[in-house]
């Protein structure tokens, strides 16, 4: 590809555990030379310039990474401007460029610190960016000795955003928080599920690092203090109680855990394990007390249409939110809007009503959702440097897998497919067409 000044922009593709990445090529060294050179005459507003006319498309975006990474690692870059240069980035879109930065420094660098001004203009940036918070917090940890009291408290709050406990433990461990503040911390922020595991998983570590007993001197990692955290935890019921039924059989005050299946799963999976358990529970509790209000056969509901397939009116029950299909032979008025239907079936899988607005004959069998062969709309989300497809308005009804991904250009725009596969009831396998324009 060819940009406006007649760069060609190429790079060669590795895959690695946690994303795509980018190895700069010929190309991209003349833009990192280009980008250098503006840094080193300190005129930041080209930098500006550069980054809105070059990282503008999804196409461009890991290039222009590229460029970043290898300007970094050079013994060409110019230290002495590294973090204005940051402030630029994280200022423009943290989230496209927070990953690049983290794994492109080490401490090792002569990286010098930080204009206090400049650093939480940085903070406040960076950490907005939900998802990148443990790049964030390795940035960041270059410069840990700086920081006010009132920007370690920015940090923390922002890692209470987070769905991963493992982000809040190492900001604590980059902040150098000492155990007291640690618990006080976490104990005043315990309807929050993240804080609760993080809770949990400080006890079990510093149980396998031999600092809980009778004799220390840190009053939270004694058994009398312990003991009382997990009384005062149970007190509360609920989340509370399952994670003090999980640490006191971790550090073995008890001998058996008396929330046998969250502990196995906590062991096996570690956070997703505790993630998966209460999602599987509020799942299963949600759609049993949904369905179980629900009169089959003989009773009308009101239903949102929110969209259509050629044998398929798709519909939305108002009251419970569930999903609901409304086979068009079995229809007898449906406006643009609303519509009354009684429910004649349950896919208790997928969580979908199958509803009628006339008597469904006695052997009848519903058609197929989509055609093999005919045509939809794609669109996409991007979380975490990963694409994930989704067909045009209804997304939480179908999911799509597509074979080839790397004919997206720009994850922004819509792009016509054509249905190649049935890979489950609601599951199906596309190729992308071309794009709409």
């Amino acid at each position: 590809m060819t940009d406006n000044n007649g760069f060609e922009w190429t790079a060669e593709i590795e895959n690695n555990s946690e994303n795509t990445v980018l190895i700069p090529t010929k190309d991209s060294s003349v833009l990192a030379d280009t980008l250098n050179s503006l840094i080193f005459d300190g005129d930041f507003q080209a930098v500006k310039d550069f980054l809105k006319e070059k990282a503008f498309t999804g196409r461009n975006i890991p290039i222009i990474n590229a460029c970043i990474s290898q300007l970094l690692k050079s013994d060409k870059f110019h230290y002495i401007n590294f973090w204005a240069f940051v402030r630029v980035l994280v200022m423009h879109d943290a989230s496209l460029f927070l990953t690049t930065i983290s794994k492109s420094i080490s401490h090792d660098l002569p990286i010098p610190p930080c204009e206090p001004s400049t650093l939480d203009n940085i903070i406040k940036n960076a950490f907005m960016a939900i998802d990148k918070l443990h790049h964030a917090i390795n940035l960041i940890s270059i410069v840990s000795k700086q920081l006010s009291f009132e920007q370690k408290e920015f940090i923390l709050n922002s890692c209470l955003n987070t769905k991963n406990p493992e982000t809040l433990s190492q900001a604590f461990k980059m902040l150098d928080m000492p155990p007291a503040f640690v618990i006080s911390f976490l104990r005043n922020k315990l309807d929050n599920p993240v804080v609760l595991y993080t809770l949990y998983d400080y006890y079990h570590v510093a149980n396998k690092n031999k600092e809980i007993s009778n004799n220390t001197l840190i009053e939270v990692f004694s058994i009398p203090y312990i003991n009382f955290l997990i009384n005062d935890l149970k007190n509360k019921g609920g989340k509370c109680r399952d994670i003090a039924y999980l640490m006191e059989y971790d550090l073995r005050i008890v001998n058996q855990c008396k929330n046998k299946k969250l502990y196995r799963d906590v062991c096996e999976l570690g956070h997703k394990g505790y993630n998966t358990y209460y999602a599987t529970i509020r799942g299963k509790e949600r759609i049993k007390e949904n369905i179980s209000n629900l009169i089959f056969n003989d009773k009308n509901y009101n239903f949102k249409v929110i969209g259509k397939l050629k044998y398929y009116h798709v519909l939305l029950h108002t009251t419970t939110g569930l999903r609901a299909l409304l086979p068009i032979d079995l229809s007898v008025n449906v406006p643009n809007d609303q519509v009354q239907a009684f429910i004649y079936k349950h896919d208790k899988k997928n969580g979908v009503l199958y509803t009628s607005q006339i008597e469904v004959p006695k052997h009848y069998v519903e058609p197929s959702l989509l055609d093999i062969g005919s045509e939809v709309v794609i669109s996409f989300s991007l979380y975490n440097g990963v694409l994930y497809p989704h067909l045009r308005r209804l997304t939480g009804l179908f999911s799509v897998k597509v074979t080839n991904m790397y004919i997206v250009d720009d994850f922004r725009a819509k792009y016509r497919a054509k249905v190649k596969k049935k890979i489950g009831n609601f599951r199906y396998l596309v190729e992308i067409i071309d794009v709409i324009s």
